[in-house]
């Protein structure tokens, strides 16, 4: 039996099997894109310039947050550890894409 360790936690024995799974999915997912060649109407390209135009301005108020936390002499006392700074990144990226998701519909609702 293989040693599992924090960098490999999949067996070896499983690796063959878990390359087919992922070969298959990423062949189904290329498949259905190239099968479905749909194009945005004129109100969700208005809709999504505006909501793109609040998220990039959201991204950036909070990157210049955190680097000030990151960086600044003041925030000497917080050490943060690399992941940290990822983990912020991450949830940063789940925060976006969740709101981007809700200010569509609810643009889309609205019909602004």
């Amino acid at each position: 039996m293989a040693a599992l360790s924090k960098y490999n936690f999949i067996r070896d024995d499983f690796s063959p099997i878990i390359q087919l799974i992922c070969y298959i999915g990423m062949l189904t997912v290329i498949i259905l894109g190239l099968k479905q060649k749909e194009s945005a109407d004129e109100y969700a390209r208005l809709i999504l310039g505006k909501i793109d135009s609040i998220c990039i301005t959201f991204i950036m108020i909070i990157l210049m947050i955190l680097a000030a936390f990151i960086g600044g002499p003041m925030f000497k006392k917080y050490s943060m550890t690399r992941d940290d700074i990822s983990m912020l990144l991450c949830l940063i990226l789940v925060i976006i894409t969740t709101l981007k998701a809700f200010l569509f519909l609810l643009y889309n609702r609205r019909g602004i």
